[in-house]
């Protein structure tokens, strides 16, 4: 089950878009205490694809977001060691803080 956060942070769109979808029956969700949440089964109806299809998109989206990951992390280092005004403590922690 997805809440509205997760489905929101995976591209599915805004919380009042999806809270329009979910009151007009488009998306089906239950109340789970005060919180939304969406069956796997019914975000994959909605968007007409098969389970295993959103699994293989979630996990290429999450493969994506690793590779950006990886190159923010490059372009920093490479900024950090090439600043010239920076003592070495001052870089460490730069590059401590950055990732």
């Amino acid at each position: 089950m997805y809440g509205l956060r997760d489905l929101t942070a995976g591209g599915w769109g805004s919380r009042g878009h999806l809270l329009g979808l979910i009151h007009s029956g488009e998306l089906p969700a239950v109340m789970i205490g005060n919180a939304w949440k969406v069956r796997e089964t019914d975000l994959a109806a909605y968007a007409g694809v098969d389970i295993a299809d959103l699994h293989e998109s979630r996990a290429s989206q999450e493969a994506r977001a690793t590779e950006d990951m990886d190159d923010l992390a490059t372009f920093v280092a490479q900024i950090v060691s090439t600043w010239p005004r920076l003592s070495a403590e001052r870089r460490r922690e730069l590059s401590r803080l950055a990732a």
